[in-house]
């Protein structure tokens, strides 16, 4: 069994909202995953480049201490910082307008997994911070596999946080509703006449 806070019918419903909003995720996409990811791969390139100039020799703890600099766990709370207003600013009766069920459950696993991030992934920083530069050892590993999981968790509940808005579960949810008020209509209409 795999861990998750978020159960099978809702990720079926943040799956829906998330095609619906297609536009949206790409530009959120760039936003939070592709310029951090280009900003880390850049910072390397231009270590590698300016290290063969200086006639130094590549040292693979440098590259390691490069992105253990406290960079990649504060991408991570990046991600988070600014995502939690979409969690409690929302209108219960709008979604039971469109059909939604009650959100609020979901959002507050997400909240309660959001400030596990939030200070677990400041722990991070503060670690790497403080103890950089690393030597070579079986600890960077550790490190490194701690500071990608902050951020791929980060960016999966950032997403997940962001598709709860109203605006996105507006544009997934309400031509279904006019599809189903129309059908009404029509009903009624064959039924009593125009």
């Amino acid at each position: 069994m795999r861990f998750s806070i978020v159960t099978t019918e809702e990720k079926k419903f943040l799956k829906e909202v998330e095609l619906s909003n297609n536009t949206d995720i790409s530009f959120w996409k760039v936003n939070n995953i592709i310029i951090p990811a280009i900003t880390i791969f850049l910072t390397i390139i231009v270590y590698a480049a300016f290290k063969h100039r200086h006639e130094q020799p590549w040292e693979f703890v440098a590259f390691v201490n490069l992105i253990l600099n406290g960079s990649i766990p504060m991408i991570a709370l990046n991600r988070l910082s600014g995502i939690g207003i979409y969690l409690f600013k929302y209108d219960k009766s709008k979604e039971k307008e469109l059909g939604i069920s009650d959100t609020y459950p979901l959002r507050t696993r997400m909240f309660f997994w959001l400030f596990f991030l939030v200070v677990s992934t400041a722990i991070l920083y503060m670690y790497q911070v403080i103890n950089n530069p690393f030597t070579s050892s079986w600890w960077l590993l550790v490190i490194f596999l701690l500071s990608i999981t902050s951020v791929y968790t980060s960016i999966t509940l950032a997403k997940n946080i962001f598709l709860l808005q109203e605006k996105m579960l507006e544009n997934t949810f309400y031509d279904s509703v006019n599809e189903e008020a129309q059908k009404r209509k029509d009903h009624l209409e064959n039924k009593y006449g125009k």
